[in-house]
Formats: C-alpha cells, structure tokens, sequence
C-alpha cells in the first residue's frame, strides 16, 4: 500500500486573531444522517491529534440543515489533488491537496500541489484531480504557475511568491459546476463569514465555516477558518458562494492563510493576457 503523505505547509505563528467558529470541519460526503423531525444533520467529525496528523474520528456534530446542503452543493465544484512527492523521488510517496473548477476543463490550485519541492511547476508529471464522484482526470498541461525561484528543492513551505496554479486537465468538467470568483478587494473584518472544502487529513472533502479575516500584504490574507493537512489548494469562499482566495498555508495556531482572489485575477490577466482562451474563461466567472 502506499505511504501518504499529507503535505501542508507551515510558518511560526502569527498574531492570532479572535475567531468564532461557526462550524467545525466536517465530511460532507459519508457519514451525514438527518435528525429524524428535524432540518438538522448528523455530522462526522475529524480530528486533529497532533500538528502532523489527522485521524478520521468517529464524533459527530450537529448542522443546520441549510449548511449541511450547501457544503453538497460547493463540493462538487472541488477536486482532490494526488501527485507523487517529488522531494524524495519515491514511486511509494504520493502528495495530496485540493483544486477546485473555474470554467472550462481549467482547476486552480497550489504551485506546491503541482510539485512539493516547488520547482518543477512547468509540467505536470503525474498530477491527477479526482472529482467528489470518483472521477479521474490527469494533469494535461501547466497553463501558468506563479514562480518561486527563491525557494531551494529540498524546502517545503517557502511562499516568497503567490503560491498558486492553474492547471488544464484531460477529460470534460461540465457536469461539475465552476465557482464564481469575487475580484473585490479583500478587507479586515471580525464578522464576514468564509468558508472552506479541502481534502483534510486525505480523508475526503471535508467543510467548514468561520469568521475573520485580515489582510496581511497585497496578495496574502489570514481566516480562521479550520484547515488541515491537504486542503492546500482549496477554495475560500464568501456568503455569496464566491471564491475570494486559494487556500495554501496554516500556521500552528488556528488561523490559515490564502492567495487573495483579486490580486489573483489581476496576476492572470496580466501575465495570459485578455486574448489568452484561458483568461477568457474565467474573466466570464469573475464578479
């Protein structure tokens, strides 16, 4: 069987900001039952031990049913991401992380997703997104990916530069709905709600909500949000069920840190340039 390597990246702690959790981190697609009488569901839960491993606990929590049906309405938007690990160049060590669909048959992800070593982000090598069903669809091409050349093949969680990715896969996403981008300025705020889908801990999509974020320089922002072990690359999403930012990093204390969307979108445009068929696919999801 092969060794799993869960792969999330980490800095020392920042400023921890007040968070209110508005849901744990719970698996949206096995395990739900619904309270009889009630619009309420019956969550698994999992749980983090320590900060290098997840287990998939068997608690449980409860949910409105109205978060329970949207968390299964964004995921099938998300895509988990498995690539093998290569900083060791072992045929046994795979990586895994998060995508999710912004039109076309183009996935967003993390540069450190594509290659944990974060230099090889021109190909694809073994790249392969599954979608929430159980397809598969491998990496058919690096449409653009933010460079890191400050970053030395054997350091994991260097992010001088935007960690981000997008990727064109082989195989048609159109049953698999593309999230709308929000291009507005991302601001400090304590109440504004977000929420995450990522593959936490590789056992399968797992959903969250929060409140709180923070700007922390033109591209990065940090949220409360739960985030663990492959949910690299996952979407940030606002209340209108927009995305506002990549997930790529999580410090030791709760908050988590994302590629701003807006400053994303400028990047893409600026480097596909308006022509490019890629950019005029998601420039037609940005709100």
């Amino acid at each position: 069987m092969k060794t799993l390597l869960l792969l999330i990246l980490a800095l020392p702690p920042l400023a921890q900001a007040q968070s209110t959790l508005m849901s744990p981190m719970f698996h949206i697609l096995s395990g739900a039952k619904q309270l009889r009488g009630t619009d309420q569901f019956s969550v698994k839960v999992s749980q983090e031990t320590s900060p290098e491993r997840l287990r998939n606990g068997n608690t449980r929590v409860t949910v409105e049913g109205e978060t329970y049906r949207r968390a299964r309405e964004l995921v099938r938007s998300v895509l988990t991401a498995v690539t093998q690990d290569d900083r060791v160049r072992d045929q046994n060590q795979i990586a895994m992380g998060t995508g999710f669909h912004v039109g076309g048959n183009l996935v967003l992800t993390n540069r450190h997703v594509l290659s944990p070593n974060q230099v090889n982000w021109t190909r694809c090598g073994d790249l392969v997104f599954k979608t929430y069903d159980g397809k598969s669809m491998k990496c058919e091409r690096v449409v653009y990916c933010e460079p890191n050349p400050g970053c030395s093949a054997n350091t994991t969680g260097c992010s001088r530069t935007p960690d981000f990715c997008l990727i064109a896969v082989h195989g048609k996403l159109s049953n698999y709905p593309s999230l709308p981008l929000s291009s507005a300025k991302l601001m400090a705020s304590t109440s504004d709600a977000y929420a995450t889908i990522g593959n936490s801990g590789g056992f399968g999509l797992h959903f969250s909500e929060s409140r709180g974020m923070r700007p922390v320089n033109e591209w990065k922002v940090g949220v409360n949000t739960q985030a663990f072990h492959g949910n690299s690359g996952g979407p940030l999403i606002n209340e209108a069920n927009e995305v506002v930012g990549v997930l790529y990093q999580r410090n030791h204390s709760i908050e988590t840190f994302a590629v701003g969307m807006d400053w994303m979108l400028r990047r893409l445009e600026q480097v596909l340039g308006q022509d490019h068929p890629a950019w005029k696919t998601i420039s037609g999801l940005v709100r």
